[in-house]
């Protein structure tokens, strides 16, 4: 488990409950503070109300889908440079002009060591050598 003085805050964009509740539990027990949002619309919302650290985004969403709510996030001053893992299991449809708001693409189904790995990297970037974004 992290050990911190001020969490460090997740918002997890997920529509299927039982993956959202899964991610909820394994990120609070390594010390991390979630937002859960079940589609773009209340992702939105959650961003509107303070910016994450950190943005674990699937892309298959009902309302606005993950490619809409990047756009979004990527055309805010306030949130563009959050930095978002896409989790899904659409990964590769990311259009080009979407991609530049993603710092890691984990393809479901997933590992939830390679996960923690990716969301530690991804919030302590200055932390990890140019190696271990390689595989981003």
């Amino acid at each position: 488990m992290r050990a911190t003085k001020d969490p460090i805050r997740v918002l997890v964009v997920e529509d299927t409950a039982e993956i959202r509740e899964l991610l909820r539990a394994l990120l609070q027990e390594e010390g991390y503070k979630v937002v859960l949002a079940a589609d773009g619309f209340q992702a939105v919302d959650e961003l509107s109300q303070g910016d994450p650290s950190l943005v674990l985004l699937d892309l298959a969403l009902p309302g606005m889908d993950g490619i809409a709510l990047l756009r979004w996030m990527a055309a805010n001053q306030g949130t563009k440079g959050i930095p978002v893992i896409v989790v899904s299991a659409s990964a590769k449809s990311i259009p080009a002009e979407a991609r530049g708001q993603v710092s890691y693409i984990l393809e479901k189904p997933f590992e939830l060591n390679e996960l923690l790995s990716k969301v530690d990297s991804a919030v302590r970037p200055s932390m990890v050598g140019p190696a271990a974004r390689a595989g981003h």
